[in-house]
């Protein structure tokens, strides 16, 4: 992930939304992954 891309999440919802440019790479505690701009991300408890 680079300065130009975030994941947020937003108050109410139960997932993350990958926000910007670069693509995030998941590597751990998930699917190995690549998650681009809009993209959701459900973690667990």
């Amino acid at each position: 992930m680079d300065d130009l891309t975030a994941i947020v999440k937003r108050s109410g919802d139960d997932h993350w939304i990958v926000q910007g440019k670069a693509k995030v790479h998941v590597l751990k505690g998930m699917p190995d992954q690549e998650l681009t701009h809009d993209e959701k991300i459900m973690f667990s408890n």
